[in-house]
């Protein structure tokens, strides 16, 4: 094989190697604009899910800033109004167990007279049997 035959084949494997360096740049191409169209529909899907998200945490620091709300508003009726109103039964408690103290006392002594009279009501009725 001489030069001229070596550069005739040379000549033709750099149109083979130009022919699939062109097939390959299409290729390329082709991925090139795929993964393109693909980043831009991720990227709508992140600014679909960022909103979506914000929306969802917006909905949710309100839903909070309203318990905060309720559990303070109770907090201060507890303290305001409940508790007062515990220690008002409380002492009131106290005082129905004294009257009720006194009233047994009373009734006790009630219980003596009512048991001395039960007997001088017997010993009269015996000297009135014994009179008739």
């Amino acid at each position: 094989m001489d030069n001229e035959q070596l550069l005739q084949q040379i000549g033709g494997m750099f149109g083979q190697v130009n022919q699939q360096m062109g097939e390959l740049a299409g290729q390329m191409g082709q991925l090139s604009r795929r993964m393109d169209a693909m980043e831009t529909r991720l990227n709508q899907r992140m600014n679909t899910l960022e909103s979506q998200l914000t929306e969802r945490m917006d909905g949710i620091d309100e839903r909070l800033g309203r318990v905060e709300e309720t559990l303070t508003r109770v907090a201060v009726t507890q303290e305001n109004v409940v508790l007062p109103a515990l220690k008002q039964l409380a002492e009131g408690h106290e005082e129905l167990t004294r009257q009720i103290g006194v009233v047994s006392t009373q009734v006790e002594r009630n219980t003596e007279t009512i048991e001395l009279h039960t007997v001088q009501i017997a010993g009269l009725q015996e000297k009135v049997k014994a009179l008739a």
